[in-house]
């Protein structure tokens, strides 16, 4: 999950590099040990997910890679209690076919399933 902050390090590790390439060097940014796989996590992300993969389907000549989260890594600035993240603290970024967004604003809805409406 990536931050604003960390964007352009995002963007300098999608470069298309040799196996040799260190993409932690190329982007900027410190790997750190994760707990459940066997590959580095981001230091400076907020928010990070261990996956183990599930499968791999076939879409349109792309592939759609699917995995199961094992752990959270979390910073705790990043949560916000109940099982929630802070979004104004881990300010995401929204992929949009080559551009991006930042969540700028949240609000509440009520729940449909309250039953004192």
């Amino acid at each position: 999950m990536v931050s604003k902050p960390l964007g352009e390090a995002m963007q300098r590790s999608s470069a298309n590099v040799g196996p040799l390439q260190n993409e932690f060097e190329l982007a900027g940014v410190t790997p750190k040990h994760c707990k459940c796989v066997n590959v580095p996590a981001v230091l400076e992300a907020s928010i990070a997910f261990e996956l183990k993969l599930d499968r791999i389907i076939p879409v349109s000549g792309d592939q759609l890679v699917l995995g199961i989260i094992e752990h959270v890594q979390m910073e705790p600035a990043s949560y916000a209690g109940n099982y929630k993240q802070a979004v104004d603290k881990w300010k995401p970024l929204a992929s949009l076919a080559g551009d991006y967004a930042g969540l700028t604003s949240t609000f509440s809805l009520i729940n449909a399933t309250d039953k004192s409406i």
